[in-house]
């Protein structure tokens, strides 16, 4: 398993956990605890010559500020069910 594919399944795992963490009483209140994973672009900006590699970070997260759906790992391709 790839270190994104990893991460993912942490963010599952913990989610899983404060979910079953709520008593009753709140999820009836509240409703089920819901998770959603995203993608967002991040640009890293900088002068060429500049000893600082990176000057400037911007995170876009597109469609209407949600992010886009995601369907494969990044990293090794694999479909990730379930996002």
């Amino acid at each position: 398993m790839c270190k994104f594919c990893e991460e993912i399944e942490g963010l599952k795992k913990r989610h899983k956990l404060t979910s079953e963490a709520g008593t009753d009483a709140e999820i009836a209140k509240l409703g089920k605890y819901m998770q959603e994973l995203t993608i967002a672009v991040v640009e890293r900006t900088w002068y060429q010559k500049s000893e600082k590699k990176r000057s400037s970070r911007t995170v876009h997260f597109r469609n209407d500020g949600v992010g886009y759906d995601f369907h494969f790992c990044p990293e090794c391709g694999k479909k990730l069910r379930g996002q």
